[in-house]
């Protein structure tokens, strides 16, 4: 499939519902984070705003399992994307009535509790965008952002808020922040999907700066070949190449004679092989001796 923000989201929540603890704790601690971060009372009910059919069918699924509750399963009337769930569970009517803080809202029975509460959470209210994109994780709970803010501090984890489209959201920008916080749902397969890419962001920027650092050697390596060539010429067409040492005017012919030689062949050409830092050695003095003869020139 083609992935964007919310298809890749979409993957991570259906993974979410793939792999539902079978421990009735755990699934009510999910059910719970869903309830404390999407809904809200309305005229008597309970009412949850879940981001497509699927997830909404599944939640209504997952009330009837546990509290026996029948519900109704509706699109938003606004005409926005999003599906209602409405029911009336008189437990979760006080909770909600209540409401003072997440940690109180569920019950943690063993050990995996807490990720699956939070992966409820994400699951009712949270979008992962896709990390080869950027790094993103947000969550826009319908109500009691500020306490969401407290509870995720309280776990460890480093929550920012701001405003996006006239309603507060909870976001986490830094990639290790949102490896955290896949840790702790225990989103594995997403936390290492954003792992990965970094490794092989990292693997692509080191060969840029290796291409880069090659492709810079090889200008300044051009550039001072054909400084080397035009003194060099300088010397033959004015029949200065007298003016030079013999080791220096034979490494001279051998400069010009073949301009695209890399130093170190050049170096190989010499009689007996010369050194690369030997063969610069030379060419920095026929260069120097090339424009003293050319300023005496001007000169004259």
């Amino acid at each position: 499939f083609e992935v964007n923000d919310m298809s890749f989201s979409s993957v991570q929540k259906n993974e979410i519902i793939a792999q539902m603890p079978r421990t009735r704790c755990c699934r009510y601690a999910f059910l719970h984070g869903v309830f404390a971060a999407r809904s809200k009372i309305e005229n008597d009910a309970i009412k949850l705003s879940l981001e497509s059919y699927n997830s909404a069918e599944y939640i209504s699924g997952l009330i009837s399992e546990l509290y026996g509750k029948s519900t109704e399963v509706f699109s938003d009337k606004s005409g926005g994307r999003r599906v209602n769930v409405i029911f009336s569970l008189g437990s979760i009517y006080k909770k909600l009535s209540a409401f003072s803080n997440y940690s109180s809202f569920f019950e943690k029975r063993c050990e995996d509790c807490g990720a699956a509460f939070l992966r409820g959470i994400f699951f009712a209210a949270g979008k992962l965008t896709d990390p080869t994109r950027q790094y993103s994780l947000e969550i826009s709970p319908k109500e009691r952002v500020d306490e969401l803010i407290e509870y995720l501090s309280e776990i460890g984890l480093n929550p920012k808020s701001r405003e996006k489209s006239g309603q507060k959201i909870v976001y986490f920008r830094k990639s290790g922040d949102i490896e955290d916080f896949l840790a702790s749902a225990a989103m594995n397969n997403a936390m290492f999907a954003i792992m990965n890419e970094k490794i092989e962001s990292e693997i692509r920027n080191s060969v840029h700066r290796v291409v880069n650092c090659e492709t810079n050697n090889l200008t300044r390596a051009g550039e001072a070949s054909e400084r080397s060539i035009r003194l060099i010429k300088y010397l033959v067409d004015n029949d200065l190449l007298s003016i030079l040492s013999e080791e220096l005017e034979n490494t001279a012919r051998l400069r010009f004679e073949n301009p695209d030689y890399s130093l170190s062949r050049l170096a190989a050409l010499h009689t007996p092989p010369i050194s690369k830092p030997g063969l610069s050695h030379r060419l920095k003095k026929i260069e120097c001796l090339a424009e003293q003869a050319m300023n005496k020139n001007k000169i004259k």
